[in-house]
This record gives structure tokens, sequence and C-alpha cells, in this order.
């Protein structure tokens, strides 16, 4: 875990963009970036950092992705400032009230789990379905998978510090050469689990995390949307079937699922 981002850290130029500041509060960080919760004169915002150059250049994808998104009606928040530092780079953000769904399902009784994982595969029904805003690059689910691949040969390559499991050189070999049949390309968020999905009152109240932004492959949304923590949620047959309605579709075949959250491994 990442060391709280303390108010005397912060850029000049975003202190005198947010004004005087009334209260930070310093979340639980995460692996990639770190984050602190703004009260300010201009609102309330979301700020993180990131420093390592992998985590930094993810930053900066998700601040792009985030102009582009704001175009559209999906509950993401709105970008207000991105800055490079010698600590690194910093992306401020309109704030979005609610847990995440992880918190969420981990305590909620079950006829309200059903109710929300219906709501997860509806707003993942809602992404998929938004055709892609202007500026984001076009391209078939074969080309997202061609550059997926590719850049999970660059992590191995660049950063083995991140990436040094033996193993993965043969799993990027196998994935490969076993590529599934190809579909129609959607919107796609990249890294759609239960932890990017906000959640207040019941309801989805945001969408975050989009570094993984693209228009891509819509099965490695479905993929990952069943990649949590089994111990902490553990979802019945009833729950990811109410998922299926909120989403309008099948569930992946198991062979498909396995290659995608495989390919996941390379990020």
């Amino acid at each position: 875990m990442k060391r709280d981002l303390h108010l005397g850290e912060i850029p000049g130029v975003i202190r005198e963009w947010l004004g005087e500041i009334t209260n930070l509060v310093a979340p639980a960080q995460g692996c990639t970036s770190r984050l602190a919760v703004i009260e300010a004169e201009r609102g309330m915002f979301v700020l993180k950092q990131s420093a390592d150059p992998l985590f930094a250049r993810w930053l900066a994808r998700e601040q792009q992705v985030l102009h582009w998104l704001v175009q559209t009606v999906l509950p993401v928040p709105r970008p207000r400032l991105f800055v490079e530092d010698g600590g690194g780079m910093w992306l401020l953000m309109d704030y979005l009230p609610g847990e995440s769904m992880t918190e969420t399902l981990s305590r909620a009784p079950g006829g309200t789990r059903t109710s929300l994982m219906h709501n997860f595969g509806a707003v993942l029904a809602a992404i998929h379905a938004t055709p892609p805003p202007p500026g984001m690059p076009l391209q078939t689910a074969a080309e997202w998978l061609d550059a997926a691949l590719e850049t999970g040969a660059m992590h191995l390559r660049d950063f083995r510090n991140l990436y040094n499991d033996p193993e993965l050189p043969d799993l990027l070999a196998r994935l490969r050469q076993e590529q599934p049949a190809t579909v129609p390309a959607t919107l796609i968020h990249g890294d759609f689990t239960t932890d990017n999905v906000l959640v207040a009152e019941g309801r989805i109240t945001g969408v975050i995390d989009w570094a993984g932004g693209a228009v891509g492959d819509p099965r490695y949304d479905l993929a990952l949307a069943f990649d949590a923590d089994e111990e902490e949620i553990a979802l019945t047959a009833e729950e990811m079937a109410a998922f299926f309605a909120g989403y309008g579709g099948a569930p992946l075949s198991e062979s498909e699922r396995q290659y995608f959250l495989d390919l996941y491994e390379l990020y």
C-alpha cells in the first residue's frame, strides 16, 4: 500500500485552483496511486497521484479517457486538472458519492445483493451500449486484443520488477496462440470489477478507474466482473443470474472467461 497523501505535497497550481481547502481525507491507499478526498472552496474532489513510471502512464491514460467519457451520459468523474511535476502525475477530478460495490455486497442481505447485482449488470450493459465518444480511437475487437497482447509483452520486458512471475512469458505465448473467435467491438471499461463501481443507498452512483477504457472486446469486462474476492462477497448462482438479467446477455463460456482472466494477469 502507498503512504497517505498530505496537503503540503499537492502542487501549487492544484491548490490555487481549489481555493481554500477545508478538509482532506486520505482513504485506504491502493497499489498504483495515492488518493485524497478534498473539500475546498470549489467543491468536493478526488486527487490521485502516481510516481511509478508505469502507474503514472496509467493515470495519464485515465485522464484522457475521462475527457472523452464526460461527453456521454455514463456516471464518470469529470477531470479538472492534470499536472506533471517532480512528484509524478496528479489527476484532480470531481468526487462521486458512495462506496465500492465490493464493500456494499460484503454486508448486504441476500435480497439486496440480488438487486445490486442486477444493477451491476445493467451499468455494464449501459457502458457496452454507449457509442464511442468523439476523439476515442475506433478499432475492432481483434485489433484491441492484438494491442493488449503487445502491451502485456511490453510489461514483461520493461517492468520486470512488477511482472516477475516466471510463468508469465509462457502465458503470453499461449494467449497469442489461442485467441478466441472475434466479436463486435464496444466501448469497454477495461477493469470492470466490483471495486470500481460505486454504490450509495442501493443505487449505482459512479464507475471509476478508467485507465483501461477503450473500444475493445466486451468479453474482457464480463470476465472481470466476477473476478472478485470469493471469500469477501461469495456470489450465489442466483446473484450471478441477476447480473446477466441486468446485462441482458448470456454468460461467457468457461474457456472465454478463463482466456480473458489470463489476459488480465499481464496488467
